[in-house]
């Protein structure tokens, strides 16, 4: 887990507990959607989005939901109940991106778009929170959620004890008793597992990224941020077809709120943390 993630950084760390700061306020969430409901909105914006892909119910699930992609499906936690707003972020994190990129890299001729480029995880995850946020469905306990996930990890890599990090997110942090046993089970399981990190990081390099770069090649597949401009060339040469599917917000944002808007502003992204990058001579010599 630690060669293939990594760990968080002092950087991320400090993002972290400038979000948890934050103090809380009253947001819009609209009316809570029951298991079926919520399948039925992720089949039917599926279908508006012309995406040929499955939706279905497991009971194997930690998170609300995940994307297989040798199945081509969004798979829904068993019981799963969330407000609309809630529903709506996700559906632009699990088919907005996710299965946009699954079903991209099915119709690439290489491969590696479908196993995934050194990196990949920290992109998709990155591109994933960035949608939700583009989508005006970024809430700020999403935010302090991504927060507690890097502080989580450290504590799981610093002490290895699943009872500790229950108790630190309980005691320090005032989660409540299901959501830290949740998230404490995330970065236990298989013995301590660091991925829960990169959605910070992701979406501070996605962040980053957006401000002086066109992003939509790096939806062709299952690709990494350092890669972006051999994507780009070979997209220009037609060696790489480009991508169906693309986030419909990504070139028109709506807005998350004033307060979403100034906190991600704030997220800084640390250069030296970069997972997979290879100079690009390597891979396309001229």
């Amino acid at each position: 887990s630690l060669r293939y993630y990594g760990e968080p950084s002092i950087q991320d760390e400090r993002n972290a507990l400038h979000l948890l700061h934050c103090a809380p306020y009253e947001e819009e969430l609209g009316m809570v959607l029951e298991q079926e409901q919520v399948l039925s909105q992720f089949k039917t914006q599926a279908e508006q989005w012309g995406m040929s892909c499955r939706v279905e119910v497991s009971n194997r699930l930690v998170a609300n939901a995940m994307v297989s992609d040798s199945r081509k499906t969004v798979l829904l936690a068993k019981g799963v109940r969330l407000e609309e707003r809630r529903v709506r972020a996700l559906i632009h994190h699990e088919l907005g991106v996710h299965m946009a990129t699954t079903l991209n890299a099915s119709g690439q001729r290489l491969k590696v778009f479908r196993v995934g480029l050194p990196g990949n995880t920290l992109t998709q995850e990155g591109l994933a929170i960035l949608n939700e946020h583009l989508s005006g469905n970024l809430t700020l306990s999403r935010l302090k959620i991504l927060g507690l996930r890097v502080l989580a990890v450290k504590e799981m890599l610093r002490q290895g004890s699943f009872r500790h990090t229950f108790a630190f997110l309980r005691e320090e942090h005032g989660m409540e008793q299901d959501e830290a046993f949740q998230l404490a089970v995330r970065v236990h399981r298989g013995g301590g597992y660091t991925k829960d990190y990169l959605y910070l990081n992701g979406v501070a390099r996605a962040l980053e990224t957006i401000k002086s770069t066109e992003m939509k090649n790096l939806f062709v597949g299952k690709t990494s941020f350092p890669y972006l401009p051999i994507i780009n060339e070979m997209v220009d040469r037609q060696l790489v077809c480009a991508p169906q599917f693309v986030p419909q917000y990504l070139h028109q944002p709506a807005t998350s709120g004033d307060i979403i808007d100034y906190l991600i502003r704030c997220i800084r992204y640390d250069t030296g943390t970069d997972i997979g990058s290879t100079p690009a001579e390597v891979l396309m010599p001229s």
